[in-house]
């Protein structure tokens, strides 16, 4: 990782277990019988005097080939939750769309198709309701804007709010320097976008071989070899251009039996890493939800409509449960890391904006706090509303807008558009 140890120092600068951002910070490997890989965990102060906002989860975690990529990781995340989880109703400004001289259109956002609208489930937005905004900027332009801020807080409290789409961390990212930050925050956002577009409609993505067995990615798919692993990797690439790799691992022989990342990057083996990363991470997690819950459910006992994260991990670490990604693990390689790193070469990371902002309209909002500030970072939230979103529980599975009608055919991944009753009904893996 770029800078891995700037990170850690600034990350060390900000623990302190009575006041800090992080109350500790803490560093492994992982056990004796998984791919070897360093691990990293931050335990994260909740700022509950500080905001408005509800309590998140308190602990990130990262995993990677050296023990300063893997904190770093995990700073990164606690980093950016911790910002998105600070703010005050105050601050916001309370109003109707309409009232407003520039602002995203919450009807512009993809969320529900007609179809779930219809059902009246959610108490979904309507054109006309009042909301609160944070104030963003264009990203093209630089034109200020206002952003409905339950599309920015992580912890933004839902209740009794016209709903847009629930809070979620996708477009979150730190860095030391703004552009870099909404250049990871953007391909975030990228990265989730594919994965729910091809996930849902089951499309038939190329395989990727890794002959040569070089570089991070040739160590990492050597320790999943040696552990008794399947892995497959994916090339997730849309209308975009952009480098995005699904990871697929698949433990025939124990439990957890599949766990699933993916990751986007301005070069392909740069997206190949990544991916591969998250999904031993994704893999560690579930052996401690295993751990700590004992819960086994299965896949067919899940209710799409109900299941919630950690089920959902949880029954696609039990035995059979890769039998539901045949789609895209009962294929024949089709391409090579080397081939897929070929074609997209022109693109390098001061490309990935304006290539994305020719197909999206895109937005940031910076979200840094006075203390993260003062280590040196700055945290930005990056929206898309045309993207395809990821979704972490069933009663949210978006299916509006039209990329998912549209991108898989015009790959040439299925043949027509799917109706809704053609999706994957499936709760889907990623973590």
């Amino acid at each position: 990782m770029v800078g891995a140890d700037r990170v850690v120092r600034a990350g060390r600068a900000l623990v302190d277990p009575s006041v800090g951002v992080f109350e500790r910070l803490r560093t492994g490997t992982a056990p004796a019988d998984e791919p070897r890989l360093h691990t990293a965990a931050v335990d994260r102060s909740h700022p509950g005097a500080l905001t408005d906002g509800v309590a998140v989860p308190p602990s990130e975690g990262g995993a990677a080939l050296t023990p300063e990529a893997a904190l770093a990781a995990a700073i990164g995340e606690g980093v950016e939750r911790y910002s998105a989880a600070i703010y005050r109703n105050r601050d916001l400004r309370a109003a109707t769309y309409d009232t407003l001289d520039g602002a995203v259109d919450p009807a512009d956002v993809v969320t529900f198709a007609p179809e779930q609208r219809a059902a009246g489930t959610v108490p979904q937005y309507e054109p006309g309701d009042e909301l609160q905004w944070v104030a963003g900027e264009r990203l093209d332009d630089g034109t200020e804007v206002q952003v409905p801020a339950q599309l920015v807080y992580l912890s933004y409290d839902m209740r009794d709010q016209p709903f847009v789409r629930a809070p979620i961390s996708t477009g979150l990212a730190a860095g030391f320097e703004l552009a870099g930050a909404v250049r990871r925050g953007l391909l975030e956002v990228v990265e989730r976008d594919a994965f729910v577009l091809y996930y849902l409609t089951e499309s038939p993505l190329p395989t990727i071989r890794v002959p040569e067995r070089e570089g991070s990615v040739g160590t990492l798919c050597d320790r999943l070899d040696r552990a008794g692993i399947d892995w497959y990797l994916l090339d997730a690439r849309t209308d975009l251009g952009v480098p995005v790799v699904v990871a697929v691992l698949v433990d025939r022989h124990a439990t957890p039996e599949v766990s699933v990342a993916a990751a986007a990057a301005a070069d392909a083996r740069g997206a190949a890493q990544s991916a591969l990363e998250e999904a031993i991470q994704t893999r560690l997690y579930q052996r401690h939800l295993r751990a700590r819950s004992g819960a086994r459910p299965s896949l067919s006992a899940l209710s799409p409509d109900e299941v919630g994260r950690e089920e959902r991990l949880l029954a696609w670490g039990e035995r059979g449960a890769a039998a539901e990604l045949g789609f895209w693990t009962d294929r024949d390689p089709a391409t090579t890391l080397a081939d897929v790193a070929a074609e997209t070469a022109a693109l390098d990371a001061s490309d990935v904006v304006p290539t994305v902002t020719e197909t999206w309209d895109v937005y940031t909002v910076d979200v840094t706090t006075r203390d993260v500030a003062s280590a040196g970072f700055t945290v930005v939230r990056v929206l898309a509303p045309a993207a395809q979103p990821l979704y972490l529980h069933g009663a949210h599975r978006y299916w509006g807008g039209d990329r998912l009608a549209t991108v898989p055919v015009s790959r040439g991944y299925v043949a027509s558009p799917p109706t809704p009753t053609d999706l994957n009904d499936c709760p889907h893996p990623f973590p």
